[in-house]
């Protein structure tokens, strides 16, 4: 491997996520970074290696290997190339130059920093993260691709993009248009207005039948509930069963807190159950990271569940236009001691019902990213006594709601 020159400021911004930093982070970087030329056949990093630098390649091919044998080639030009490789340490991978290649590799800190800086400058008072994530690799990672529109998630269906973005004056003609463009979504829609928990003695037909039997607010709940449900699927087996069991978990949180805000005025039941729907919607994405980048190290991967999966959660229902409430639940929903005033609010709402979820079970065991969790006496919960619930024992709180929740609960599952 020969150095053959100085890497340039064009060159740099080629690559993700280098792209997004400015003119003065890329000459800050160009300054301490050469370019370096192998031959076809030689190795640039191996399995295990823990050199504190990220691999670009500028020209030629790579081989790349995970320790378990599997493997893709990366071929400048083409999608994904200009993607960092192999930047997690210990490294993942084996990469051989298959042609003569011309790369460069970047000092981790160097990165990071820049990144940070970047990032910070321009998100964290808009975000109102608390700083911390800008300097982790994995939420920069994750971060620069909710940015760039290449998250490795399932989309949402456009349909509850566009139901999302309808505040109530559309004419019922024009919804049921929208909600049609989606044969999906209208079997599912018409399905759930047939179901017994509406007790129809004549059968839905349409879409505009099942609009006037669900009413637009169920209506929109449903359909992104099921859009939801979609993002918890995955081909990959490696990761296929920890997503139905977040998707299990919450359903249960989402059925619960229905039942619990139905019992106060100041609450929409629907709008209660979506929240906890979304709640760990940023596990998702961590788990997606891990799988993509061949980690099978349970523990590592539950720990940066715990320290992320709340900002990122955050970060995605702000990208994807969401309101307050489903922006702040992510990283409110397992503040147990949270006290910001003397009224319960939703995010009360959704934290009390993922703490009756968790009674008779091990959570720790059975849910991703709980592992490092330390879970309150209910009566130390400010929002349990806010929400009225003080009097009693657990055993009877979740007693009293199991009924209630029952039929919401399995209408929820006939959507995925």
């Amino acid at each position: 491997m020969v150095q053959t020159s100085s890497v340039t400021v064009a060159q740099l911004s080629r690559f993700r996520p280098l792209c997004f930093l400015s003119p003065g982070e890329l000459h800050f970087l160009a300054e301490h970074i050469h370019v370096d030329h192998a031959l076809a056949g030689q190795q640039l990093i191996s399995v295990g290696s823990e050199d504190p630098r990220t691999l670009f390649v500028l020209e030629g091919q790579v081989d790349v290997r995970a320790g378990d044998g599997r493997g893709h080639r990366v071929s400048v030009g083409e999608p994904h190339a200009d993607e960092p490789i192999s930047h997690l340490l210990p490294h993942r991978f084996k990469v051989t130059a298959a042609s003569d290649v011309d790369y460069i590799l970047v000092e981790h800190h160097l990165l990071e920093n820049a990144l940070a800086r970047q990032f910070k400058t321009e998100q964290v008072h808009a975000l109102q993260l608390s700083g911390g994530e800008w300097s982790h690799p994995v939420f920069l990672d994750i971060y620069q691709q909710v940015e760039s529109d290449t998250l490795r998630l399932p989309p949402l269906p456009e349909v509850a993009m566009r139901m999302q973005r309808i505040r109530g004056d559309e004419d019922i003609h024009t919804i049921s248009k929208i909600i049609s463009a989606d044969p999906v979504v209208t079997v599912i829609l018409i399905r759930v207005a047939n179901s017994p928990f509406y007790m129809r003695a004549q059968p839905v037909q349409s879409v505009e039948q099942a609009l006037s039997v669900l009413g637009l607010v169920r209506a929109k709940s449903y359909i992104l509930s099921y859009a939801l449900g979609s993002l918890h699927q995955s081909k990959s087996a490696h990761i296929s069963s920890q997503l139905h069991k977040i998707w299990e978990h919450c359903v249960e949180v989402g059925s619960i807190a229905h039942a619990l805000a139905s019992r106060h005025k100041q609450f929409e039941p629907d709008h209660a159950m979506l929240l906890g729907l979304v709640h760990d919607l940023g596990v998702l994405p961590i788990l997606y990271y891990a799988d993509m980048n061949h980690i099978t190290d349970a523990r590592q991967v539950e720990k940066w569940v715990d320290e992320l999966h709340g900002s990122v959660g955050k970060v995605i229902m702000s990208k994807w236009g969401f309101g307050d409430d489903f922006i702040q639940m992510p990283l409110e929903a397992d503040n147990w001691l949270r006290d910001p005033a003397d009224q319960a609010d939703y995010c009360d709402v959704v934290m009390v019902a993922q703490l009756l979820s968790f009674l008779g079970r091990d959570p720790q065991s059975e849910i991703p990213g709980m592992r490092f969790k330390t879970l309150p006496r209910l009566a130390d919960v400010p929002a349990f006594a806010k929400l009225g619930l003080a009097g009693q024992s657990a055993k009877a709180c979740l007693e009293l709601l199991q009924e209630a929740h029952a039929e919401m609960e399995q209408t929820l599952r006939s959507l995925r």
